[in-house]
């Protein structure tokens, strides 16, 4: 091939007109052979056959010189190396790839072409995730997803770890020979844990691309599996340890780092189904700890999904800044969906603790690094010592090979000795196992391969985004109060009280009415129409659990005990005439839905039971810490909870002289089957309107649910358009701050108004900065 020199230059692209680039990959027999290809304009309306490539874009450097239509070319290495995995030993192939088809130094093409990429997507005949190229132990977890994997491959994973082939009879030590079988399985589903955990699944532009294809198949090097084969293995989870639930709660959720997978499946599902489906507040809020290297990218990259977005008049624009993107999308949205549903989902996030998750290590190979994978156990008094892996001190290395080796980076000396050796250790546990220890770090390279290595306080190279990341928080900081911030999730954000999966609104505040919203003195002061309706009284310390997995009961909450105490002294007044304050109390702590949808009053033995007033509730083992054969033998025991949940359950049904579905063979009956579920629902549900709320009562006596950042003193306000009231903080003499959404029984079906009109209040302008 001739030496080319010349560099590419584009020529426009009509996005108006529906024109997009298609890039046609010439074959090459060699996978090392430079990439030559070809770039064409076409009209999407044409019906072009091609494929599209979801990926990664990695770090800038090293680049690839690729020849592009005769002229030279730069791509980034990640892209490079996909180009030549998806390039034929024999035809051509055409592709659409946004590094290359889209003018990425042009900023007002780019946005432009961000408007149809719903169409790319759509149109294309396929969506390749490309997650980069494997590890030399990965290749047997994308292997077994094809259903390829053989036991010469796992033999050998074995003898990469642990060194050699001697495994324990089972005559010879029985507990040490179920550790290993635990670790045999363990490796293999590491593996398929990394390839779930690489950077792809992290990124938010990969979110639509994926719901968005008729045909979606994932790649790494040149081993393809559809999305249909890992959803399988996902939900049988055959390889892993059993998938253990009580009352329809999963314990272990540590399976698999799939939640992203679980996502862009029940969306493609929707979008599939029926396009309008898909709300997009819902969509971002749920996407917001995703990453993206710009922040106005977490509402452009969601775009594709949301046709309303078009209606709404919401269009890309690189050159404003991130507040700017984030007001103007609010402002938008308010008035294109003629609601304040916008207005749910601020959350307070300068007082919060960030929303940071500890970087975890699931191949074995690179945990055995800071590991003595045959150190021996001690598991107390009276019981054999046994072989298994135990933590390294800090500082200390092992390399993994036939001959292991330890390294010592305090003293730089290396030696064939366990530090270990000659003592007995405690067991890693298996999460314990996945926690990297200080000084080390995991990094994936620009392929999508991860490893694991030790570092030094002194070896850390200076980041350059610690300034970049500064300037993001001031510019964030200019957004008002009632603008959401899309780029800084928190560990304390409580989930929204809107729930857009129900064909029907769960909630009415402010009856049916519309809101108008006009701009205010500026652009950053919201000025809409409603009235303050009462103020917080007093209000109980917050709840914010540490785990997202829900407790079987409220046993051992003091906060939540405290809230009881509370939410029932004594008030001047009562608003709850109908009912009692038990009642109140109750349904506040489900939000319980407005009018016809409200839980029916005999759900409230659910609530009770929940209150556990009587310790019926059992401490829940640590299954996931627990190897398969120990793990299998205590999932035995966890029916043992709901038998002890329903005799409560059978308590209140006497005392009440309800009848109980019971049977007298002693056997489950289809009513007890339904009371576990539904118990089980009611405790996710509670979760999920308590966790990082407050419960407050107010000056009349309502008891409710606000942000954690709430305070006494907060007025709850009731806005035209507002499915919830908003509870509000006075900012100035005629203006006030959003504190954010709130529950309040007794007001969320518009009984406001009624009270309202009543005392013949009327109705004035709110200014919300």
């Amino acid at each position: 091939m001739k030496n080319v020199t010349v560099p590419f230059l584009y020529s426009p692209v009509d996005t108006a007109n529906g024109e997009i680039r298609l890039l046609t990959l010439h074959p090459a027999t060699d996978k090392e052979a430079s990439i030559v290809c070809d770039l064409e304009r076409v009209r999407l309306r044409d019906n072009p056959q091609f494929e599209a490539i979801s990926y990664t874009w990695g770090a800038e450097h090293p680049s690839v010189q690729i020849i592009l239509n005769d002229s030279t070319f730069y791509v980034r290495e990640n892209a490079a190396a996909a180009l030549r995995r998806l390039r034929r030993r024999k035809g051509s192939r055409r592709v659409w790839i946004d590094a290359i088809c889209i003018n990425q130094e042009e900023v007002p093409e780019r946005d432009r072409q961000i408007t149809v990429m719903q169409h790319i997507f759509g149109q294309a005949s396929q969506v390749i995730i490309w997650l980069g190229e494997p590890t030399e132990q990965g290749i047997l977890g994308i292997r077994y997803l094809q259903g390829k994997l053989i036991n010469a491959s796992l033999r050998q994973l074995w003898l990469e770890v642990h060194g050699d082939d001697m495994r324990p009879s089972y005559t010879t030590n029985i507990s040490t020979a179920l550790d290993r079988m635990t670790y045999t399985d363990d490796q293999l589903a590491g593996e398929i844990r990394e390839l779930l955990d690489r950077p792809w699944w992290r990124r938010t532009w990969v979110v639509q691309e994926a719901v968005l294809a008729q045909k979606l198949v994932v790649m790494c090097g040149e081993e393809v599996v559809t999305w249909d084969m890992i959803r399988k293995l996902i939900d049988g989870r055959r390889i892993s340890r059993p998938n253990f639930e009580v009352m329809g709660i999963v314990l272990d959720e540590t399976a698999f780092p799939d939640g992203l997978f679980r996502f862009i499946s029940e969306y493609r599902q929707r979008w599939h189904d029926s396009a309008s489906g898909i709300n997009l507040l819902e969509i971002l809020y749920r996407c917001r700890a995703l990453e993206c290297s710009e922040p106005q990218d977490k509402i452009f990259g969601l775009l594709g999904i949301a046709p309303s977005a078009k209606a709404m008049g919401v269009v890309p624009d690189s050159t404003a800044s991130a507040h700017e993107v984030y007001r103007d999308f609010a402002l938008k949205f308010a008035r294109g969906s003629q609601s304040l549903d916008i207005l749910n989902y601020a959350r307070e996030w300068q007082g919060a603790p960030g929303r940071f998750s500890k970087q975890q290590v699931y191949s074995l190979l690179e945990q055995s690094k800071y590991h003595d994978v045959k150190a021996q156990i001690d598991d107390g008094p009276g019981k054999k010592p046994r072989q298994s892996w135990a933590r390294l001190p800090d500082g200390w290395e092992r390399i993994p090979g036939k001959v292991p080796k330890f390294h010592n980076y305090k003293t730089n000396e290396t030696s064939q000795k366990s530090p270990l050796a000659g003592s007995l250790s405690q067991a890693a546990l298996i999460m314990e196992r996945r926690e990297l220890p200080t000084n080390w770090q995991k990094k994936w390279d620009n392929l999508g391969r991860a490893t694991v290595s030790h570092e030094l306080e002194g070896d850390k190279p200076a980041t350059k985004l610690e300034g970049k990341i500064a300037e993001l928080l001031a510019d964030l900081a200019k957004l008002p109060s009632w603008v959401p911030n899309w780029y800084t999730p928190t560990a304390w954000d409580p989930e929204p009280l809107l729930d857009f999966s129900f064909s029907h609104p769960l909630y009415w505040a402010s009856g049916d009415e519309i809101p108008h919203v006009p701009v205010g003195p500026s652009e950053c002061v919201l000025s809409l129409s409603g009235f303050v309706f009462d103020e917080i009284e007093s209000i109980a310390p917050a709840w914010h659990p540490q785990s997202e997995q829900p407790a079987l009961s409220r046993k051992g909450n003091e906060v939540l005990i405290g809230w009881e105490e509370h939410a029932l002294r004594p008030v001047q007044e009562c608003p709850y005439k109908d009912s009692s304050r038990e009642e109140a109390l109750w349904r506040t702590m489900i939000a319980d839905w407005a009018g016809a949808h409200a839980a029916p009053e005999s759900d409230r033995y659910y609530v009770e039971v929940w209150y556990d007033r009587n310790g019926w509730a059992r401490q829940v083992p640590d299954v996931v810490n627990m190897g398969v054969w120990e793990a299998t033998m205590e999932g035995v025991s966890l029916t043992f909870h709901e038998v002890d949940m329903l005799s409560e359950f059978a308590t209140f049904c006497s005392r009440d002289d309800v009848e109980y579905p019971s049977s007298s063979t002693g056997l489950r009956t289809d009513g007890e089957h339904v009371i576990v579920k539904q118990y089980g629902a009611y405790v996710k549900r509670i979760q999920r309107a308590c966790a990082h709320r407050a419960l407050f009562v107010t000056r009349k006596g309502y008891i409710g649910l606000a942000p954690w950042n709430a305070k006494e003193g907060d007025v709850v306000a009731v806005l035209d358009g507002g499915k919830t009231p908003y509870i509000l903080r006075s900012a100035s003499v005629d203006q006030f701050k959003l504190v954010g959404e709130s529950f309040v029984y007794g007001v969320m079906a518009g009984e406001a108004l009624q009270h309202r009109k009543a005392l013949e209040k009327p109705e004035s302008r709110i200014q919300i900065v």
